[in-house]
């Protein structure tokens, strides 16, 4: 389950060095966007439903949120994931109904022909019941 064979991984490197020539993320601009003007709203659900669906992200410009803040973001998601293993297991579950911040790794394993490796941190803000700070990890806060 951790080794792929190598035609199939050629393949697919391959696959990605031809289509992938021309790379560019999606850019969602929000700027002009107005909650009075229903035409471009439904124009912004579009392009993030679009993206989403062809892509799996995309990135979002002009949405206000300043980039010192930004960067404060990026440095806590680094510093939770530079800590020592023993602390990141305090967060850890591989129940993807859990809510909150769940600390997860190879989450598809059982849906996946290979293992897909990665460490996450899942912040969910948005849950029904809003997510109290205090249940961030230290290190994001």
């Amino acid at each position: 389950m951790f080794i792929r064979p190598l035609d199939e991984l050629a393949e697919d490197l391959d696959h990605t060095a031809h289509e992938n020539s021309n790379f560019e993320v999606p850019v969602i601009d929000i700027k002009s966007l107005n909650l009075n003007d229903q035409q471009r709203h439904k124009e912004i659900i579009d392009e993030v439903r679009r993206a989403s669906g062809t892509w799996g992200f995309f990135r979002l410009v002009n949405h206000g949120i300043p980039s010192t803040v930004m960067n404060e973001i990026i440095k806590g998601i680094k510093r939770f994931h530079e800590q020592d293993t023993e602390a990141k297991k305090q967060l850890y579950s591989n129940d993807p109904r859990n809510i909150g911040c769940l600390f997860l790794s190879n989450f598809d394993l059982y849906v996946s022909k290979y293992a897909n490796w990665r460490d996450s941190l899942r912040c969910n803000l948005l849950s029904p019941d809003p997510l109290n700070p205090k249940d961030l990890p230290d290190t994001c806060r």
